[in-house]
């Protein structure tokens, strides 16, 4: 719980250990992003990005970014919400044994695009995702990313492309009848089919 987060950060700054430091504030802010305590949660990313020798620690680095992405994302903050992920993109695809996180960036990438828009990155970051989440059995992230492309095609005016997209997402978390996301997005695609 928050008591232990917050005293593995007092350890690690006892211990003048950046990166270790680094990954507890993460952890903390994660938590309180969870609580929905998004100040506390933004200053402790902030603080992590601060403390830690990010080009030393790529991936630590790519975690943080990602986290702030989410929250500022959360916040309706679209525009800072896209240059943390870009940078938490820019670190993973560099590193070796990453390629699912970096998925998951392009994901968010992804579905950040078609929220401002910008529908020809959308396309790009959601293809990109879907072979990585297919490549590696991912369905429910599959099923996911599927449904942005579904969007997408709805958006272009590609409706039978459309179509095909969201009844295969659909089929996909049929997999998942315990998961929250999964009845979330059944319903959100089945709703976007009926209106095509």
């Amino acid at each position: 719980g928050e008591q232990a987060y917050r005293q593995a950060v007092a350890y690690r700054r006892l211990a003048a250990q950046p990166h270790a430091l680094a990954h507890e504030l993460n952890n903390l802010a994660n938590l309180y992003q969870k609580q929905r305590r998004w100040e506390l949660a933004a200053s402790n990313y902030e603080e992590a990005l601060a403390v830690l020798p990010i080009e030393a620690y790529p991936v630590i680095a790519a975690a943080i970014y990602n986290s702030l992405g989410t929250l500022h994302f959360n916040l309706d903050r679209l525009e800072e919400a896209h240059d943390a992920f870009r940078e938490a993109a820019r670190r993973y695809e560099r590193l070796p044994g990453q390629t699912t996180r970096s998925a998951l960036v392009l994901t968010n990438l992804g579905q950040l695009s078609l929220k401002l828009g910008q529908l020809p990155a959308a396309l790009d970051y959601l293809q990109r995702a879907a072979t990585i989440w297919r490549q590696y059995g991912q369905l429910l992230w599959l099923a996911n990313v599927l449904g942005g492309l579904a969007e997408y095609f709805q958006r272009t005016g590609n409706l039978v492309q459309a179509r095909s997209l969201y009844e295969e997402a659909i089929e996909l978390l049929a997999a998942f009848p315990d998961n929250d996301w999964a009845r979330k997005w059944t319903a959100d695609f089945k709703e976007a089919l009926a209106g095509l």
